[in-house]
């Protein structure tokens, strides 16, 4: 009995302590609050089968097959960037989400789907605004003859001094005979890269000087458009026409046909916009065109 006593007295200070110590350790679920678990934030999923899931999808889709990216340059439209990349337009359209073809602005950059390498197109065309119409004059069927009334101001020889096209080097004749209607330079507030000439619907276009077909197609705002490539850098351009009657690569000479005066694209009547350029750059044409 004795002996009892001795082991409870022994034990029970273990026991109190044992209980002291439980009441502050820290045993999984004793004391603690339930945590809450943060559910992942993810971007809501757009309904199936709306605009702007399939506007996404066709993105993705086009990223996925490849390309390249285009920044867009003064007086490049869409038409010119797919003909350049050799792409449908529509798939540059769908790839970007354009909405207006028409306010894509310079300094933009475009995914070109299945583009291979960054290219600038061949020739930079500037925005041409119409012109009014006026009574145009019945066809001639001999050779063409300068305007009856083309300008008779000399512009100032720096104008050309820092061309690398001398005005002499490639002899041209007047493409079309009619009315003079537009002078080259600033019109309506914008630059007009060319001349207009005037004159009935139908009438043959004929090649300035001798070249070859570097461009036979439609072109936005030009309509149906022939430019020729000269002996260096000079080409000709010959804007809203009925008909195009030659194709890209066929060499002409001058005085050939290549085309039938029409209204086609911005244009309010029918005339012929005829510009000629040094390289890239828009030059005077009166300043290359013989004289009365």
């Amino acid at each position: 009995m004795i002996k009892n006593r001795r082991i409870v007295s022994l034990l029970a200070p273990l026991l109190l302590f044992s209980l002291f110590l439980g009441c502050f350790l820290p045993f999984k679920g004793f004391r603690e609050k339930p945590q809450i678990k943060e559910q992942p934030k993810t971007p809501p999923k757009r309904a199936p089968g709306t605009p702007e899931a399939e506007e996404q999808e066709k993105r993705v889709k086009h990223k996925k097959s490849g390309g390249v990216y285009h920044t867009v340059e003064r007086g490049q439209t869409i038409y010119r960037i797919a003909k350049a990349y050799d792409v449908p337009q529509e798939d540059i359209i769908e790839a970007n989400g354009i909405q207006d073809v028409t306010k894509v602005r310079v300094g933009q950059v475009l995914f070109i789907p299945g583009g291979r390498k960054t290219k600038k197109t061949e020739i930079v065309l500037g925005e041409m605004p119409s012109n009014p119409p006026s009574r145009p004059e019945p066809p001639n069927n001999g050779n063409p003859t300068p305007p009856a009334n083309p300008p008779t101001h000399e512009p100032p020889p720096s104008s050309t001094e820092e061309l690398s096209c001398p005005r002499n080097a490639v002899p041209l004749i007047w493409p079309i005979t009619g009315n003079l209607t537009s002078n080259f330079g600033i019109r309506n507030g914008r630059q007009h890269d060319g001349i207009d000439i005037q004159t009935a619907i139908g009438t043959d276009i004929v090649a300035a000087a001798d070249g070859t077909v570097i461009f036979a197609d439609r072109l936005g705002g030009y309509g149906l458009m022939v430019i020729l490539k000269h002996e260096g850098e000079l080409k000709t351009i010959y804007a809203h026409n009925r008909k195009n009657l030659v194709r890209k690569g066929d060499v002409v000479k001058q005085g050939d046909k290549i085309a039938e005066l029409g209204n086609s694209g911005n244009a309010t009547g029918p005339h012929l916009h005829f510009e000629v350029r040094c390289g890239q750059d828009a030059v005077d044409p009166i300043l290359y065109l013989p004289g009365r």
